[in-house]
């Protein structure tokens, strides 16, 4: 993670970019080494400014790539909680809520795109899949996970798929009965 924050404080989208693909390409030959690319986009889940205005710049730069909307969908989703905070609703400022809620959503459109430019890219799925209660959009998520644990099951996408079953932020208790 180092060397990607050099990356970030270099502004150095393609160098990002490059890195990603590298990462992801990798993961793809080498079964083992798959969750290297989850590893990579925690520096994402930061609201460290520069990872933010890197993140938008890097989707400017590049459009299509499932790489640079999976990192802002992660910044949007950590910035919306901690915006928010984690205590119960009724205890949150109204206006911290509205914009965790836009946040998440924007998130959720980032997640969307990467997911719909490449389907096999992991933390595009699992920011789906985190953001699927706080969005709604649980039915959707339950299809995207169905798909990656046909095609590439794993743990860290099926403990993803089960915290929306959770009780809690509007969990939809059925969907865990096919896991």
């Amino acid at each position: 993670q180092l060397d990607l924050w050099n990356v970030i404080e270099a502004d150095d989208v393609r160098g990002a970019e490059d890195m990603f693909a590298q990462a992801f390409a990798g993961g793809l030959n080498d079964p083992p080494s798959r969750d290297h690319v989850r590893w990579l986009y925690e520096v994402f889940g930061t609201s460290a400014p520069e990872a933010s205005t890197f993140a938008l710049r890097w989707v400017e730069t590049f459009p299509d790539s499932p790489f640079s909307h999976t990192a802002l969908a992660w910044i949007y989703y950590q910035t919306g909680f901690d915006i928010r905070g984690e205590r119960f609703l009724r205890e949150t400022y109204p206006d911290a809520y509205i914009l965790f809620h836009e946040l998440h959503h924007k998130a959720w459109t980032h997640a969307e795109r990467a997911y719909e430019l490449e389907p096999n890219l992991r933390p595009a799925s699992d920011a789906i899949l985190r953001l699927a209660k706080s969005t709604g959009n649980q039915m959707r998520a339950a299809d995207v996970l169905d798909k990656v644990m046909t095609q590439d099951p794993n743990m860290g996408t099926l403990f993803r798929g089960l915290d929306m079953t959770t009780q809690n932020w509007g969990s939809l208790q059925f969907l865990a009965d096919p896991m």
